[in-house]
């Protein structure tokens, strides 16, 4: 059943196309004149229709560099602020590790207490149990100095995320 409809529907549109032939070559001029109408209306609509994909692609462009401007703008303010209070805790932990090293400083010579009572001369075996890890200044400024960096890296990161610059 499917076969004979599509057969009549096919038989239909050949004799159609047969009769607008026929018409064709016997007015070539006016045949001619149709086509071309019809092709200048197609690319017409065709140019209309790339004018206004280049306007709105151009729109689209121009929005995103703002955006993008913006976010520089922002990204620098953000990374001027972190800079600045990374050189505050950078000059407050100095002073602190300064502090920290006079504080703790190993001192060269032994500490020996008077013995107590049935005790010999020396120090306490409580004291040589505790093992003691001794650091050089310069290291103990390096890790100090190392602190305020990751310190301040983290906070420059958390403020990229709450401004939205980053996930």
């Amino acid at each position: 059943m499917t076969w004979l409809a599509i057969k009549l529907l096919m038989d239909k549109a050949l004799e159609r196309l047969l009769g607008l032939f026929k018409l064709a070559l016997a007015h070539p001029w006016q045949a001619a004149l149709i086509l071309a109408v019809c092709a200048l209306f197609w690319q017409h609509r065709a140019i209309s229709q790339r004018d206004d994909t280049i306007a709105q692609q151009t729109a689209l462009i121009a929005d995103m560099q703002a955006k993008a401007k913006a976010a520089r703008a922002q990204s620098v303010t953000i990374a001027k602020d972190s800079d600045d209070a990374h050189e505050t805790r950078l000059a407050d932990n100095r002073s602190g590790t300064i502090r920290y090293i006079e504080r703790n400083r190993v001192r060269t010579q032994a500490c020996v207490s008077a013995p107590a009572e049935g005790e010999a001369a020396g120090a306490s075996e409580s004291a040589a149990a505790v093992p003691l890890v001794a650091m050089s200044e310069p290291d103990v400024k390096a890790c100090g100095d190392l602190h305020a960096y990751a310190w301040s890296a983290y906070e420059w990161g958390q403020a990229q995320i709450k401004a939205g610059l980053a996930d």
